[in-house]
């Protein structure tokens, strides 16, 4: 099959074995390779979105899905951030996959328009060694229904951003009904910190590193930060991807994530209040000020009332770090301990409305809980999960240490 012209003027292959050239030599073009699977249909349902399964993908053919765009890795903001946007579409049902390859990324995020599809993906690093399936769940975070960040948001569904490291290519395998998928992949430049620049006393919180240490493109954020007038919860997260980046990348996974819950998803700013690396360092997430009660949009239907904090990671698959951890416990006592309140205890706390709790119920939760207790997804992970209780007993040990 000869190559087609897109948009942007690259010639494009309809699977990556067949001729690919450029129109523009200085910069590789990213190419588009789908693949239907049997029994493709045109047509995909609408429901709500629902945690991914781990799904070994159908293997690929050369025929293509309808017609994928080409687009290129552009610059998207400060600190390096690049990013692109591709259609791979895969519309219809069953096991179906899509390639993508081109300029280098280190993130990536899915979105799609209606269906609930299994997810999973795989990329090959620039060494060109393809790296093993992993699923990517449904996204569970977001403003509450009904604020104006809500109202800002656009309205699609989406994964959460998975760090996958230095990759050139990436395969994409849908199981289930989708419409309009697309491949976000984003990227920005690797950045070696300076000493933190954000300390807090009560029971001692760890020093945090701020926006500007990390190099937060304020360009991005829209609006104001809001506060809360209130504060009942933290709510613990992880991030999800790999486990294996290193220092110098969580400015880059910092600043990606930023484009991403920004640009992609229309979000006011980073959805979780404060990030903490598996080397046990802590980030300012949204900007508004680490010691105050800024509003996120880190947990649907508690951000009113609450605090998100994100373990950077995959602790679905793994055991997150010591260090990690007890950055996590010191945070969480200083944010109960400056009010007056303790980790140790349950509290009923009124829903603005999630997946898991309609607007206006009531939830009998702990004070310091997990993602998945207030909404239908797999965060932070099972082995994150089931170490809650001793994170809570010793965070509360802080709080009367102090």
């Amino acid at each position: 099959m000869p190559p087609r012209l897109s948009h942007h003027g690259a010639m494009v292959s309809d699977n990556l074995s067949g001729p690919t050239r450029t129109a523009h030599p200085s910069r590789r073009a990213l190419v588009v390779g789908a693949a239907a699977g049997a029994g493709l249909a045109a047509a995909a349902s609408v429901g709500a979105p629902a945690p991914a399964v781990a799904r070994e993908p159908a293997v690929t053919t050369p025929r293509p899905a309808a017609g994928p765009a080409a687009l290129r890795m552009a610059a998207a903001g400060d600190g390096g951030l690049r990013r692109a946007s591709v259609r791979v579409g895969l519309t219809g049902r069953g096991r179906r996959s899509a390639t993508v390859a081109g300029d280098p990324f280190s993130s990536v995020a899915l979105t799609w328009s209606a269906g609930s599809p299994a997810l999973s993906v795989r990329v090959r690093n620039l060494d060109g060694v393809w790296q093993p399936w992993q699923a990517i769940g449904h996204l569970h975070d977001g403003p509450s229904v009904g604020t104006a960040e809500w109202r800002a948001a656009r309205r699609t569904s989406a994964t959460g951003l998975t760090w996958v490291g230095d990759a050139d290519a990436i395969e994409v395998a849908a199981d289930g009904p989708v419409s309009d998928l697309r491949v976000e992949m984003l990227d920005a430049t690797p950045t070696e910190l300076a000493p933190p620049g954000v300390s807090a006393r009560s029971a001692p919180m760890s020093r945090v590193y701020n926006r500007a240490t990390w190099g937060a493109d304020e360009s991005l954020r829209t609006g104001e930060p809001t506060y809360l007038t209130g504060f009942q919860q933290v709510h613990v997260h992880h991030t999800a991807g790999a486990n294996s980046y290193a220092l110098a990348d969580v400015p880059r996974i910092l600043r990606s994530m930023l484009a991403y819950h920004t640009q992609t998803l229309g979000w006011s700013d980073i959805g979780y209040n404060l990030l903490v690396d598996r080397f046990g360092r802590a980030y300012e997430g949204r900007a508004g000020g680490v010691k105050r009660l800024v509003r996120g949009a880190h947990t649907l239907g508690f951000n009113h009332n609450s605090c998100g904090i994100a373990l950077m990671g995959n602790y679905e698959t793994a055991k997150p770090p010591a260090a990690a951890v007890q950055q996590l416990e010191a945070l969480a006592a200083y944010k109960f301990d400056v009010r007056g309140q303790k980790a140790l205890r349950k509290l009923h706390a009124a829903s603005e409305g999630s997946d898991k709790y309609p607007k206006g119920t009531v939830a009998y939760l702990w004070a310091m809980d997990a993602h998945r207790d207030t909404n239908d997804t797999a965060c932070p992970g099972k082995h994150l999960y089931a170490a809650m209780n001793d994170i809570r007993t010793r965070t509360q040990a802080r709080i009367d240490y102090y």
